[in-house]
């Protein structure tokens, strides 16, 4: 059977990444890389994108990209533009939040898609812009099978009483509020590329695997399944993070409230404020914010980066 040709989109909160690639199905989906590249700072002046083929071909280039869906025609503009003919089977996008309903890699049809935009109200950041960019690529590419893959999906084996807030059921089952918990993608290749470097099936490991850059979070996977995460009903909670603030005192946000704060002024501190870039007062870039500590070891900076890695050795032992 030919090999078959699957193009992968990411959606970041400002960033997209994509692979096309060739899998063969003679050997259990080996993988062969034809092209892949990234966009980032989408809607900024500065927007800067690296595409690359497999051949060496690479184009390095800032440019003006207002969205997520713009970055993604561009990137098929571009694949057209190097490989003459762009035949793809499988579209796969990435995204953050499935909701109770999408539980693994799922068809994108109808049904598929209102449970994801039900889903958004959790992760604004992300589900509108995986969405806008399945629906345009969608329209470039109509014989591909468009395919969403979920990072909630690998946390819904964490049994109930781990993923449950103690607040009134009545208040959680109205909102469907609970623990989901994200970065499933990347937490499930590790597990998988933990398997494969230690010759062992995924069910006999029990890990605990740590995904730390501009979202960082941590699970406890047992008999190769997550059974806790420190992630919750949004990207926010756990670990502290490049600009969101990970865990606090719900009480401080009751606090700024009564002290005349705005919902969209707290939501806007906690996610993209706060964290790294928040306490350093630099950047949420950690060389940046590295390169700070070394001039001031007993600064602002320096201090970020020991909270940063408190919060990571915490979370490790609980």
């Amino acid at each position: 059977m030919r090999p078959l040709k699957t193009l992968v989109f990411n959606c970041g909160s400002s960033s997209l990444k994509f692979e096309l690639l060739e899998l063969s199905r003679q050997v259990d989906f080996e993988r062969t890389t034809i092209a892949l590249g990234h966009y980032e700072d989408l809607g900024h002046p500065q927007c800067q994108r690296v595409l690359k083929t497999a051949g060496g071909q690479e184009l390095r280039q800032k440019l003006s990209i207002t969205d997520h869906q713009g970055a993604a025609l561009d990137a098929l503009q571009w694949l057209r533009s190097v490989l003459r003919r762009v035949d793809v089977d499988v579209v796969a996008h990435r995204v953050v939040h499935g909701g109770e309903k999408i539980k693994d890699a799922t068809l994108a049809d109808d049904d598929t898609i209102r449970a994801l935009r039900e889903a958004s109200k959790f992760a604004p950041l992300h589900n509108p812009a995986a969405l806008a960019t399945l629906e345009a690529v969608r329209q470039e590419l109509p014989n591909a099978i468009p395919v969403v893959v979920p990072d909630t999906a690998f946390h819904h084996t964490i049994p109930i009483h781990a993923r449950l807030y103690a607040i009134p059921r009545r208040v959680s089952e109205k909102y469907g509020i609970r623990r989901f918990g994200f970065h499933g993608i990347g937490h499930a290749y590790m597990l998988e590329r933990t398997a494969t470097l230690m010759k062992k099936p995924k069910e006999e490991l029990n890990l605990i695997t740590m995904q730390l850059g501009g979202g960082c979070s941590v699970t406890a996977i047992a008999a190769g399944r997550s059974v806790d995460t420190s992630m919750g009903l949004t990207p926010l909670e756990g670990l502290m993070m490049g600009t969101r603030a990970g865990d606090v005192d719900p009480g401080l946000l009751l606090y700024l409230a009564s002290e005349g704060m705005t919902v969209q002024e707290i939501d806007r501190m906690l996610n993209h404020e706060s964290g790294l870039l928040g306490l350093s007062n630099v950047s949420d870039d950690i060389r940046e914010v590295l390169a700070a500590a070394s001039r001031d070891p007993l600064g602002a900076a320096a201090q970020a980066i020991e909270a940063f890695a408190y919060r990571a050795r915490k979370y490790l032992g609980a």
